[in-house]
């Protein structure tokens, strides 16, 4: 494994690990989904050469982004709403099981932490890969993107891509200007004063 494989490597367990601190429940959800939409990207992003005026392939194309656009999702709105919608439907029909099941959902629970951020980065790849974008071609690289701990919790939103470059640069230069982290990026005063930060 090249040194900068290693460092990419080395960058994913530490963010395995400071997510397994918060929610270690979780960690196999996470893979999951991500080794879903990186698999999904490779099927969208296929080479399409001669395909292009294939019109079947672009209809194969825009099925594969609905399926990952479905998953995605589903998967945030059955974490946020489930609770809500058996306790309506509990309610609504006065059905007593749904009720104390809703209940306990509600209290026992807890959504995985940076769910919708997840989710929408996830949206994100998906359909910049569908409008020609190139797919991920390194699970490792594509893993540590998802799995990135300083964005993971609290965002912001970031493009697969742009992280590609900055972590190609690893282990290039030891400067701390050869990776910039959009979730450490930090204003100067003439953006604070103009508001565009």
């Amino acid at each position: 494994m090249p040194r900068q494989s290693w460092r990419v490597f080395v960058l994913l367990v530490a963010s395995l690990f400071f997510y397994a601190t918060i929610q270690p429940q979780y960690i196999p959800l996470l893979l999951i989904i991500t080794l879903l939409n990186f698999y999904l990207a490779q099927a969208i992003g296929e080479p399409k050469d001669w395909r292009i005026a294939n019109k079947q392939w672009n209809r194969r194309r825009l099925l594969l982004l609905w399926l990952g656009i479905i998953c995605n999702i589903l998967l945030l709105l059955s974490f946020k709403y489930i609770p809500f919608l058996l306790n309506s439907i509990g309610i609504l029909y006065n059905i007593p099981n749904i009720l104390e099941t809703a209940n306990w959902v509600d209290s026992n629970v807890i959504a995985p932490l940076g769910l919708s951020f997840f989710c929408f980065e996830c949206l994100a790849y998906l359909i910049d890969v569908y409008r020609g974008a190139p797919s991920a071609s390194s699970l490792l690289e594509f893993t540590s993107y998802k799995l990135f701990f300083p964005k993971l919790i609290s965002g912001p939103i970031t493009r697969y891509h742009y992280l590609q470059n900055q972590l190609g640069m690893i282990g290039k230069k030891n400067t701390l200007d050869s990776v910039k982290i959009p979730a450490l990026k930090f204003p100067n005063l003439e953006q604070i004063t103009e508001g565009i930060w």
